[in-house]
């Protein structure tokens, strides 16, 4: 970051308008307008709305495609698009509703706010055109979401899919070709999109939840770990997607600096201790990770011998003598499927 932009974000974070009570903020004209710039210029849309001023291009046609790719984008790039409805509702929310005392940055809540408004805008306008579309259904919402993902880390636009990428993109996400052209087909017609990252309409967050949303995102798969254990190893399971799973499964509980408390996230395990050295676990890798004594042979002896490798992928690619470009691609794979999977037990 530029010592211009963390002049901007210290100038935001400790703006004079925060010593005013909530519902007096928007009443202090010229602190409410200086804030309105600062922000603006933090977020990169002045820039954007003075370079649609100079140009020469349809400006109304530039501002609804920007709009209109908010609704297939992420909330990291979706917070990064610009609507200028969406912004001013979405500032005066953070305005009103930012508590600074909390401890939270009013960078982090807007932006959270905004993604969100944003995606309601897009889908609204969306809406607007199509008003008989049919709706999707929950597993082509799920497939939806999945998509999105992977053709964003690739740079593809999931509504113009170049023909080579169905067989392989459908082959990763366990569809048919022919189902995952008709969800597209369905989606350019459809009236709203569920978004990326929420199921539905939440009410503004909390400025203080947000510093803690990571923490509050893994103890919330630790609640899924057991579920997910038990439908897991009903599958026939091949080698790397029991290595993923082991891995993920164990590291948080020989973290080096733990978000759960591992005995209490050992304690959980246990309930399906049995299941886990039957079906999961593959032997051969747990002997490579941990280092007796205790001998690797229960969860408790796991969370208290020595390690010789980290639980992370570069070690099953040790384990396994292959390329760390090779466990990647394996890596995607998996992870697809356990989206798919957390999405079945979910439902």
């Amino acid at each position: 970051m530029t010592e211009q932009l963390q002049e901007l974000e210290r100038r935001i974070e400790e703006h004079p308008l925060w010593r005013l009570p909530g519902e007096q903020r928007l009443q202090d004209t010229a602190r409410w307008q200086e804030l309105w710039l600062l922000v603006m210029r933090r977020k990169g849309f002045l820039q954007k709305v003075e370079r649609r001023l100079q140009s020469q291009e349809n400006v109304l046609a530039e501002d609804e495609d920007e709009l209109q790719s908010a609704r297939f984008s992420g909330a990291g790039r979706r917070r990064q698009q610009y609507d200028s409805c969406a912004f001013a509702e979405s500032l005066r929310a953070a305005v009103k509703g930012y508590a600074p005392e909390k401890g939270g940055s009013f960078l982090a809540y807007f932006d959270a706010i905004y993604e969100k408004d944003l995606h309601r805008a897009a889908n609204r306008e969306q809406g607007q055109r199509q008003e008989s579309a049919q709706p999707l259904t929950r597993w082509e919402t799920n497939l939806w979401k999945e998509l999105c993902r992977l053709t964003e880390k690739r740079g593809l636009d999931p509504r113009e899919l170049p023909a080579r990428f169905y067989v392989e993109l459908a082959d990763v996400l366990g569809v048919r070709p022919e189902q995952l052209e008709r969800v597209i087909r369905k989606c350019s017609a459809t009236r709203w999109i569920t978004s990326l990252d929420r199921e539905e309409d939440d009410p503004l967050p909390e400025p203080e939840d947000l510093s803690a949303r990571s923490e509050m995102d893994r103890l919330e798969s630790v609640q899924l770990v057991m579920e997910s254990i038990a439908l897991f190893a009903e599958r026939d399971a091949a080698e790397y997607p029991r290595l993923f799973f082991t891995t993920d499964v164990l590291a948080p509980m020989r973290a080096q600096e733990p978000t759960v408390d591992p005995t209490v996230y050992c304690a959980l395990l246990e309930k399906q201790e049995p299941l886990l050295w039957a079906r999961v676990f593959p032997r051969g890798y747990i002997d490579f990770v941990f280092l007796p004594p205790p001998a690797p042979d229960t969860l408790r002896h796991l969370l208290a011998a020595r390690m010789g490798h980290p639980l992370q992928d570069s070690t099953i690619a040790a384990f396994k003598e292959v390329t760390p470009a090779a466990v990647s691609y394996q890596r995607k794979r998996y992870t697809t499927a356990m989206r798919l999977l957390a999405a079945q037990l979910r439902d």
